[in-house]
């Protein structure tokens, strides 16, 4: 365990540029290059591999430098840390919280299903049946999922993963019983999800900053995949934004809480969409496939929630704070 007094540490600066910090494990030199030439400070902050000590001593030297607001990047297994600096006064785009939860397929579904936003019908084994909303059920038995998602072909994906990874279409009761046995044994908890033959392997990557939409793309999943994702292999194309998908894709990020968010749409065939799934940590390909940068976006937004902090009066109270491992 280790200490840290916030009532020792000096107050903001007044330099007429903001100081933000690019919370990631990787140096992003692209966020670093944009905030600077905005004239903002960008700290780079990361505790990978570090020890409580040291960690403790790189937070004491984060504060020295005056910090103001939290661009969380590539978080991955931090989000102790990062609820510690939102616990000392610091505003982040993304909460600990909220990234908690896109990573976490079955609770981003709850949450959505219960605010009425369109999902995939999708079910999941628990120890006592449960209705969420219109589309999401928990079940006793794997049939009654499978009875619920309409039959094979079905999709089992497992509650975390990210990039296409964890998803799998299965198209008959062999198939079904050979990956779910595999997946318990391996502790891997896994939702049953319909199968929307009318995406013909196409959805789309809405990109949200701050409240709109920046740039949006639709992506092409390979000949012989059904996933879209461009980590597997898929292909993406600039979309144009149509206004329904648009505040469908804002609804979204507002009812997880992101400030930064990828919301995936996948086409159903028949004029709408459904939602996919929610990244808090969308890539940057984007930028490059469409042409519209989404580093800018990120750093203006930033600045307008440390001023909306400041405004509010937001600090931390003066205390010590604890951080267990």
């Amino acid at each position: 365990m280790f200490q840290i007094n916030r009532g020792a540490l000096p107050p903001c600066s007044h330099r007429s540029g903001a100081n933000i910090v690019l919370f990631s494990t990787r140096k992003l030199e692209p966020f670093i290059t944009a905030g600077e030439q905005s004239g903002h400070q960008m700290i780079h902050f990361s505790l990978k591999g570090l020890t409580k000590d040291e960690a403790a001593s790189q937070i004491e030297q984060l504060f020295k430098q005056n910090p103001e607001v939290i661009i969380p990047r590539a978080v991955k297994d931090t989000f102790n840390i990062l609820s510690l600096l939102e616990l000392l006064g610091l505003p982040s785009l993304n909460s600990s919280h909220a990234i908690q939860i896109a990573r976490d397929q079955l609770e981003t579904l709850k949450i959505l299903d219960r605010n009425g936003l369109p999902i995939p019908k999708t079910g999941f084994i628990r120890a006592g049946a449960e209705t969420f909303g219109d589309k999401l059920v928990g079940v006793t038995k794997s049939s009654d999922a499978l009875d619920h998602v309409g039959g094979f072909p079905c999709v089992v994906k497992c509650l975390h993963g990210s990039h296409g990874n964890g998803v799998h279409l299965v198209k008959n009761q062999k198939e079904f019983v050979t990956l779910t046995s595999k997946l318990k044994k391996q502790g891997k908890p896994y939702l049953i999800q319909e199968f929307i033959a009318g995406a013909g392997g196409e959805d789309l990557r809405y990109f949200v900053v701050g409240g709109k939409v920046v740039t949006a793309m639709r992506r092409k999943a390979k000949e012989d995949d059904f996933r879209a994702n461009l980590g597997q292999g898929g292909s993406g194309y600039k979309h144009p934004i149509a206004p329904v998908e648009e505040a469908l894709a804002l609804q979204v990020s507002k009812a997880i809480g992101l400030g930064i968010a990828g919301v995936d749409l996948i086409p159903t065939g028949n004029g709408t969409v459904n939602i996919l799934e929610v990244n808090s940590s969308p890539g940057r390909k984007i930028q490059k496939i469409t042409g519209i940068d989404v580093v800018t976006p990120m750093i203006e937004a930033a600045v307008r929630l440390a001023k909306e902090a400041k405004a509010s009066n937001v600090t931390a109270p003066q205390r010590e704070l604890s951080l267990l491992s």
